[in-house]
């Protein structure tokens, strides 16, 4: 089966515009292949780890490392979603930690902008005994990450709709991590666009946007109602990051992409 390549011509915007290797059904190779001539990043999605299957072979990475010299482009990787690492039991955490060293050292040859990780473990608005616990659990999985000789500016950490993510200011700020702000995740869990962008401010390097609609998530972009999607481009006419439309299918792929040339112009 053969994907044709997606050709779209970038308005000027002042962030760097990127998408998912989800687009096609096809592997990343075929994906990065098709998206790489008209973005200037792409989204290295890896969300399983436990299947031999789950990460790029080596040879596969070089050829996508070649692919981004040939088109033109950067990549960011977005760790493994099926770890844990602020999970109570320290063997759970010692498996996330072996993952993503194991992902980070496999992907090198990309040299990523970032890696994005989630921190579940928590849910909603706990006590205040249960967030110290999983800061704690947290704090002691990221020295070890870190303690390895992977900068803290190498990870952004990604909000999810579980808690929100001011719960790991403390941890962010410890270790000069930074932040991917997922706009969907937010809308999908009640919180305001305009209120997230000023409090992580500065530490944001990346952002997700998509869609959301009857309360699911990664939709195309013109989903959003007029409101949302004005407060979004409001901050991102000043945001100078990157903003990956994370999206999973050609047609929400496109559809966003006509949304946001319409928007910006």
């Amino acid at each position: 089966m053969s994907f044709e390549e997606i050709i779209f011509k970038k308005p000027d915007y002042p962030f760097k515009l990127c998408t998912t290797t989800f687009i096609y059904p096809a592997d990343w190779v075929t994906n990065a292949r098709a998206m790489g001539r008209s973005f200037d990043e792409l989204e290295l999605l890896l969300f399983e780890s436990g299947r031999p299957d789950s990460l790029p072979a080596p040879e596969a990475v070089r050829e996508l490392a070649d692919l981004a010299d040939e088109l033109d482009f950067t990549w960011n990787v977005h760790l493994p979603i099926d770890i844990h690492p602020g999970h109570p039991d320290r063997k759970v955490r010692q498996q996330a930690v072996d993952v993503i060293k194991r992902t980070m050292d496999l992907t090198a040859p990309l040299a990523p902008t970032t890696h994005t990780l989630h921190l579940p473990g928590i849910m909603g608005r706990p006590d205040e005994t249960t967030v110290q616990q999983w800061q704690d659990r947290l704090h002691t999985t990221l020295e070890n990450i870190i303690g390895s000789g992977i900068p803290g500016s190498s990870l952004t950490i990604e909000n999810i709709p579980d808690y929100p993510l001011e719960m790991a200011l403390p941890l962010i700020d410890a270790f000069g991590l930074e932040v991917c702000l997922d706009i969907g995740h937010l809308l999908v869990s009640g919180a305001s666009i305009s209120a997230a962008f000023e409090m992580f401010n500065d530490r944001i390097t990346l952002v997700h946007i998509h869609g959301v609609a009857h309360g699911r998530d990664h939709r195309s972009l013109d989903r959003l109602s007029q409101k949302r999607r004005d407060a979004l481009f409001n901050e991102l006419k000043m945001f100078t990051g990157v903003v990956s439309l994370e999206v999973f299918s050609k047609k929400h792929l496109l559809a966003s992409l006509e949304c946001l040339q319409k928007e910006w112009g």
